[in-house]
């Protein structure tokens, strides 16, 4: 689950509890799904990583429909 091959940027922020509360949420059900443990940073990697091929498909579509 490691990703080596991008640089890293570090930044240290605050999220409010019920977005804290979703991302753990989010590791609960991972594990279960997956059966493997993922810190936080994994599991923002994940869902903006699903986050963005969500806009782009949507996009896709949009511009499919717009022909």
């Amino acid at each position: 689950m490691q990703d080596n091959t991008h640089k890293k940027v570090f930044r240290s922020f605050a999220l409010p509890i019920p977005t804290f509360d979703y991302l753990k949420n989010f590791q609960r059900k991972y594990q279960e799904k997956h059966n493997v443990l993922i810190n936080n940073n994994q599991a923002l990697v994940i869902m903006l990583g699903q986050h963005q091929q969500f806009n782009e498909e949507n996009e896709e579509h949009a511009k499919l429909i717009a022909r």
